[in-house]
């Protein structure tokens, strides 16, 4: 079997780290080769990105690569998942192909990719090709204006919540390596439920 047989390249929603369903199928039941990119424009479709091939120099996307353990049974549900099967009504909106991708450690290997396949009029460019990237930004805008008052002004209470603004940090120090927000964020905002209160704290 070839390696294009066995390797993946996701770049949207199957991303890692992502908390779809079908992303965590592939944690599990593939081997993560690592980051790596593809010639290509991403554009944004509704809740959901797709890829479309480009030959222009610059264009790139940017997602991760698995090597697939059972590729046979994997990409049966893919297939499904990405609405391209035998058993999905045509016209499909994406079709799986072979391409040539880049790891981060300069090698190029084969490796199968879903294309965008339908209509891309109209659609927004992601210009940095980045789904991961664009993800974390729309969150902070939307963060950053959540907390603003009306006026204008920072408000305390939406900083931080009103029952732990005088908490002390006491003997530990806040960890500055650490997104502003990232506490705060409602559920549905992250790929994963946010850390404790003390996972926040490094000891001092």
């Amino acid at each position: 079997m070839r390696d294009v047989d066995h390797n993946l390249f996701v770049y949207g929603t199957l991303r890692r780290g992502s908390s779809n369903d079908f992303a965590k199928l592939l944690r599990r039941s593939a081997e993560w080769i690592g980051h790596g990119r593809a010639r290509g424009r991403l554009y944004l479709i509704s809740a959901y990105h797709g890829f479309v091939p480009s030959e222009i120099e610059g264009d790139w996307v940017y997602g991760d690569v698995y090597r697939l353990q059972t590729p046979e049974l994997m990409f049966l549900e893919l297939d499904r998942y990405e609405g391209c099967s035998a058993t999905c009504a045509q016209p499909h909106e994406y079709r799986r192909s072979p391409s040539k991708v880049l790891l981060e450690t300069g090698m190029w290997i084969e490796a199968s990719i879903y294309l965008y396949a339908a209509d891309i009029s109209g659609k927004q460019r992601i210009l940095s090709g980045d789904f991961l990237k664009e993800q974390a930004k729309r969150i902070n805008q939307e963060m950053f204006l959540w907390a603003r008052h009306p006026r204008g002004e920072m408000r305390e209470d939406k900083i931080i919540p009103p029952m732990m603004r005088d908490e002390p940090v006491g003997t530990s120090q806040v960890n500055a390596r650490l997104p502003f927000f990232r506490r705060y964020m409602p559920f549905d905002r992250l790929d994963h439920a946010p850390a404790p209160v003390t996972s926040l704290l490094i000891a001092s």
